[in-house]
């Protein structure tokens, strides 16, 4: 989904279902924006988003993440080749009907070495997939959340709410400290 789409689409709903940032508060330091984190899901707001300069184990464990979906796709890849893999080894002794040492035609040690070639190979493919899905590359556009000050030294913690709820998020985090809130159009 493109940043200034209005809604998003199904691919979309299902890697990022927190939505966008309606709210976003801009912090000076690490400090600040845990302060910001906590103010806001103490406000009744869960489905935060944040920006940081620099990674942060801090802001990672306040912002109680559920794990990502790159293991599904890992899993789906590995299971689809394992599977092709097993059946491309099977149909070629089918078509190749050659008895050797009146061992059987689909023999399945033989073929287990194709099979885990397969599982591995598009079990990999799978999870670079995955990976650039689930974080979104390439982006031609940034979000209209983003500031290019994240980047650089300063900290942004995003609130995404219904209309109806930027004010009291507005609130929340201009208590937390924020030296600027801004409301995210779209």
């Amino acid at each position: 989904m493109s940043a200034e789409s209005g809604r998003p689409g199904l691919l979309e709903r299902i890697l990022h279902p927190e939505g966008r940032p309606r709210v976003v508060g801009v912090y000076p330091s690490v400090e600040a924006c845990l302060q910001a984190i906590r103010q806001a899901n103490a406000a009744g707001f869960t489905k935060l988003v944040a920006h940081s300069p620099i990674p942060s184990r801090e802001i990672e464990e306040a912002m109680q993440k559920r794990p990502g979906v790159i293991r599904y796709f890992t899993l789906v890849g590995g299971i689809i080749g394992g599977a092709g893999g097993f059946t491309l080894a099977t149909l070629a002794s089918f078509l190749w009907n050659q008895n050797t040492g009146g061992k059987p035609i689909v023999s399945v040690p033989p073929f287990l070495i194709i099979t885990f070639e397969c599982t591995i190979l598009l079990a990999g493919i799978s999870t670079l997939l995955g990976f650039l899905l689930s974080s979104r590359l390439p982006q031609p556009r940034l979000s209209p959340a983003y500031r290019e000050r994240f980047g650089e030294d300063s900290f942004g913690v995003g609130v995404v709410c219904a209309e109806a709820e930027a004010g009291k998020a507005e609130q929340a985090l201009r208590q937390a400290g924020a030296e600027e809130v801004f409301r995210v159009e779209g």
